[in-house]
């Protein structure tokens, strides 16, 4: 019976049951929330909402019992025709349905299939083998990758992962021998023998782990072959019975003379005399420990004597003679027959050899049969086949319906949130439901403290609590189990790719970084110097757009002083290029000067050129010389000099402001424009003073430094005072907030950058306690996530921008700026929380092979596409490097090495990202990447380089420039002209300590994750799954 209007009435009926129960209680289809889960219509898990008062077990056999129960009965009084059997089928009967297709599948398999997959085994052995030999041997293993060999990291003897396994003894070349036997190749075999003997030695100065030593090397097998191994596990005592194992293996026959045979014979009884004598030292060793186990002692002894019986009273002679008679060729030729293998090994039994009463030698216990030995391996090689079921009932009707309904929703949810499916609009997104992601939209006024462990508990906490309440009887551990249980997969993947970085490779990776700031420091010295920039597709220089002022793009960065050159100084010095560094001062003092009619902007100019010219001048006069003999005859300060022409003409930025809070531009000219607006960034305002407060020192006038100190105070007198924030844009004549967005991005990030590197470098504790604060209040109201990086539950931290006096969410985007912020928290000692920032910057870069220059993280996309090569990330990582030394972030950093020499370079340089996705290109190379990004990345490769050896301690400023931590920056010719303020910690006495010692008092990670992944592989790979890396 086939009524379509029954059937369709059916249908109706259940969707309609399915739209109920989805509203009322979420158990409709299971709908993936951020998972890939079946899409499987689940009424039964009604069962555990209903629970029988009447002493229902909870470990019934079927969740639905009770309730289709009932409905079984009337079916059975109704159609009672139907039978009693028909009652007694489970919903397990809906899976017996196409069973014929696993049956149809897996039940013959052809000789010519088999023939074919046998050689497809062999070739791939071989492949590899042949390749070991080639690149590898005699080193341990091969890495297939970059075809070259690997042995034990001597650098790092606590990394365990290679370091247990590889013993510097051609590792791969012995654990393959009876492999070449199995394969039938007995003639690569005996090569193979004859290698290991003549290149193998085991008195190494290698720790590895005795199981390891066991297994691969001890019986010469991969694990798994037929040999058992509970004898001692030493590497001496692993010298003897290869010893004694290789005689046993050559025997003459077609591709061996007999005279090779002896002589291989006697070499071997010699290894094994010597060997011996280690065995003894070793058994004295054994008895000294506690608690001496006795099977060791035996086995130690049972192997001594028949050591002793092959080799004691035999001179070399009687060897040979012995070894050319005929019946002793016969048991050999027996031994060997057909490549059988190594005779078992167990406790010393294996006997290997014993000496008769005539003196002749001959195999005893152990031998294995060949055929024997082949049916084993048949046996073992059957699979068990396991019979597997598939549901029958596949109702389209229903499905449709499902995922219209499924549709549906998501269309209203999108409408009404933006939150549905993250459906790629031009990009390849993850098409996954994220509406856990409202939880950063909203917050809960009654007390929820802004460091909850995951961003969308707020949003999931009631259902959780039914969930657990209403179906207790799923197991108390079940119910511990979180979301995160769902990336704990696949985790090796990050320890195999990032747990180690060979010196090769990282002086490979320097040599790169050099090779990458010259080819763009010597395209702009050939095609664009003295102009300010380069452009790089069309290999010519760029200077102010003179032709539309409006353009502040350009014109707030290029004055037409040569900018690049000037940005790039102190960075020759880094690479050791002093003679190209004194040309190119000499090139500055003979070109540049600033009475230009150029209005620039005042926060760029001061930390382009003029923390520039000071960290050079510092470099070329200082004393300690770190980068040997850099100063030159005839230089008189004039980079000093310049440094003070510059900042006296951006000095009327700071006149005519009722707040003391400067004007953004400036003309070097004529002072501020007469069009000038009053509004500036924060940024913009308060990072002026280090490099002010260090020209104030470096030549006794306090103006600078006190207009910049100004500045800070106006700025952090206007602060929130509920929240401590401040906001980013602010009018200099009236003090109010124009922009009240908080975040640690554009228009705040160096703002908390300078006010502690104004504290490291000057010492001034005013500086100290407007940063911890400053502090205090990011990690109160922007935080977001579990409350560690490392341990827990919850979304991974994320610094959100907020409303300067709520603390709400403004918006779900952060920028490129931003990245920054984990090499200011490893200044800080908070290292755990800037290695949790730093990997979510990474993922980001993984995906796009660049920063965009916002990412929206609800959307998981880019709200601003292009990226023109900011340094920020790599400095970060730099520090990171500094701070843990992990391997992890030289990974890292090659690949932002490599992204930028594959997507970036074009034909006379670097270029701009227009577009982080399609990877097009902007005409144009920004100072600050030679100035910075190669700079931080040459740093990152070079454990030698002057400012990691050197006594002298150095800091850089926010556009990557060097400068010492000097004593000298600790002492002020001048009294202290601050009145004392209101907010404000005023330092009423000069500052005699000395700057901050070489020795860390950073919160550093745990020692014993130095080596280890610095963000545990669940995390790191939560991670990249709300970037939409998988």
């Amino acid at each position: 019976m086939q009524w379509r209007s029954i059937v369709v009435g059916l249908v109706v009926l259940r969707l309609s049951l399915s739209c109920v129960l989805w509203l009322a209680f979420g158990l409709g289809p299971n709908v993936s929330w951020g998972f890939n889960f079946p899409l499987t219509f689940s009424l039964h898990k009604l069962d555990l909402l209903f629970r029988d008062e009447k002493g229902t077990h909870s470990r019934d056999n079927s969740w639905s019992q009770r309730i289709h129960g009932q409905r079984y009965e009337e079916t059975a009084s109704t159609c009672g025709k139907v039978g009693e059997e028909s009652l007694k089928r489970s919903y397990l009967s809906f899976f017996e349905g196409n069973r014929d297709e696993y049956v149809r599948r897996y039940s013959s398999f052809p000789d010519t299939l088999k023939a074919k997959m046998k050689d497809m085994a062999k070739e791939m052995f071989y492949f590899g083998y042949d390749n070991y030999m080639k690149y590898a041997f005699p080193e341990d293993e091969l890495n297939p990758i970059d075809c070259e060999g690997r042995g034990p990291d001597v650098l790092n003897p606590s990394n365990i992962n290679i370091n247990d396994v590889l013993g510097n003894y051609s590792l791969t070349l012995i654990d393959t021998l009876d492999t070449l036997l199995v394969l039938g190749n007995v003639t690569e075999f005996q090569r193979a023998v004859k290698l290991v003997i003549d290149n193998v030695s085991f008195d190494k100065d290698s720790t590895v782990q005795v199981f390891e030593a066991n297994i691969r090397v001890l019986i010469m097998s991969t694990p798994g072959s037929p040999a058992k191994s509970d004898t001692i596990d030493d590497p001496e005592v692993i010298a003897l019975r290869t010893g004694i194992q290789l005689l046993s293996y050559f025997c003459p026959d077609a591709a061996m003379t007999a005279q090779e045979c002896d002589d291989t014979a006697v070499r071997l009884v010699r290894q094994t005399r010597a060997a011996l004598n280690e065995a003894a030292w070793l058994r004295t060793v054994i008895a000294q420990q506690k608690g001496t186990i006795k099977e060791l002692q035996e086995d130690l002894e049972q192997l001594e004597q028949q050591v002793q019986l092959v080799t004691a009273d035999v001179s070399d002679e009687d060897l040979r003679a012995v070894l050319i008679k005929g019946e002793q060729q016969q048991m050999c030729s027996q031994g060997s027959d057909g490549g059988e293998d190594v005779a078992e090994t167990t406790g010393g039994e294996r006997g290997c050899m014993s000496a008769a009463g005539t003196g002749e030698l001959q195999f005893i216990e152990g031998t294995m049969n060949a055929n024997m030995y082949c049916d084993i391996l048949k046996q073992s090689m059957i699979p068990s086949l396991r019979k597997l079921g598939r549901r029958a009932m596949q109702w389209r009707s229903i499905v449709v319906g499902l995922v219209v309904l499924r549709l549906s929703l998501s269309c209203v949810l999108w409408l009404a949130f933006g939150l549905g499916p993250n459906v790629s609009w031009g990009f390849n997104f993850p098409l996954t439901f994220s509406l856990h992601k409202l939880d950063l939209l909203f917050r809960d006024e009654k007390g929820t403290h802004s460091r909850d462990n995951s961003w969308s508990q707020r949003i999931h906490g009631q259902r959780y609590e039914e969930t657990a309440s209403t179906c207790g009887k799923v197991g108390e551990e079940s119910l511990k189990r979180s979301y995160l249980s769902f990336f704990e997969g696949n985790r090796d993947e990050y320890v195999r790719r990032y747990s180690s970085f060979p010196d090769t490779l990282k002086a490979k990776m320097k040599d790169m970084a050099k090779e990458m700031f010259y080819f763009g420091y010597d395209n702009y010295m050939k095609y664009a110097f003295p102009e300010d920039e380069l452009n790089p597709i069309d290999c010519e220089g760029r200077g102010p757009d003179v032709l539309n002022p409006s353009n502040i793009n350009i014109n707030d960065v290029l004055g037409n002083y040569s900018l690049t050159l000037i940005d790039t100084l102190d960075t020759l010095l880094v690479l050791g290029n002093v003679t190209e560094f004194q040309r190119a001062v000499k090139l500055v003092i003979d070109n540049v000067s600033f009475d230009k009619d150029s209005t620039v902007q005042v926060f760029e100019a001061n930390i382009r050129i003029l923390g520039s010219l000071i960290s050079s001048h510092i470099l070329l006069t200082d004393p300690k010389h770190p980068f040997g003999e850099v100063g030159y005859e005839g230089y008189d300060n004039e980079l000093l000099h310049l440094a003070h022409d510059l900042a006296v003409r951006l000095l009327p930025a700071f006149e005519n402001t009722s707040t003391g809070i400067p004007y953004p531009r400036v003309n070097l000219k004529t002072g501020v424009p007469p069009d000038s607006i009053n509004e500036t960034c924060t940024a913009g305002a308060g990072s002026l003073l280090v490099e002010f407060g260090i020209l104030s020192r470096l030549i006794g006038d306090s103006t600078f430094e006190w207009v910049a100190r100004r500045a800070v105070r106006a700025l952090w007198s206007l602060r929130s005072n509920e929240t401590g924030l401040l906001g980013n844009v602010i009018n200099i004549q009236t003090g109010q907030w124009v922009g009240k967005q908080s975040g640690l991005g554009a228009g705040m990030d160096s703002f908390y950058e300078y006010l502690l590197k104004s504290y490291i470098l000057f010492g001034e504790k005013e500086d100290h306690g407007m940063f911890q604060a400053a502090y205090e209040s990011i990690q109160n109201h922007m935080r977001r996530g579990r409350e560690s990086c490392n341990e827990g539950e919850g979304d991974p931290p994320l610094y959100v921008n907020v409303n300067m006096a709520s603390g709400e969410i403004m918006n779900t985007w952060i920028d490129s700026l931003q990245a920054f912020f984990p090499g200011l928290q490893v200044l800080n000692g908070d290292v755990d929380n800037a290695i949790c920032l730093h990997a979510f910057y990474y993922a980001i870069w993984k995906r796009f092979g660049a920063l965009p220059e916002r990412y929206n993280w609800q959307l998981q996309a880019p709200d601003v596409l292009f990226y023109p090569l900011r340094p920020e990330l790599v400095e970060s990582t730099y520090l990171l490097y500094q701070a843990t030394k992990n391997p992890f972030y030289l990974h890292v950093g090659m690949d932002i090495l490599q992204s930028l020499e594959k997507n970036a370079k074009v034909r006379c340089g670097y270029a701009t990202l227009h577009h982080v996705v399609d990877k097009s290109k902007e005409d144009r190379m920004e100072s600050f990447f030679l100035s910075e990004t190669c700079k931080y990345l040459y740093l990152l490769f070079d454990e030698d380089n002057p400012l990691h050896k050197s006594d002298n301690k150095y800091i850089f400023t926010t556009e990557g420039h060097v400068v010492p931590i000097d004593k000298r920056f600790r002492e002020k010719q001048w009294r202290d002209m601050f009145p004392c303020e209101d907010g404000v910690l005023k330092e009423s006495e000069p500052n005699h300590r000395p700057p901050p010692s070489n020795i860390s008092n950073c919160n550093r990670i745990p020692e014993e994750r130095r080596y280890a992944l610095p963000l545990k592989s669940v995390y790191m790979r939560q991670i990249d799954h709300m970037v939409g890396l998988f």
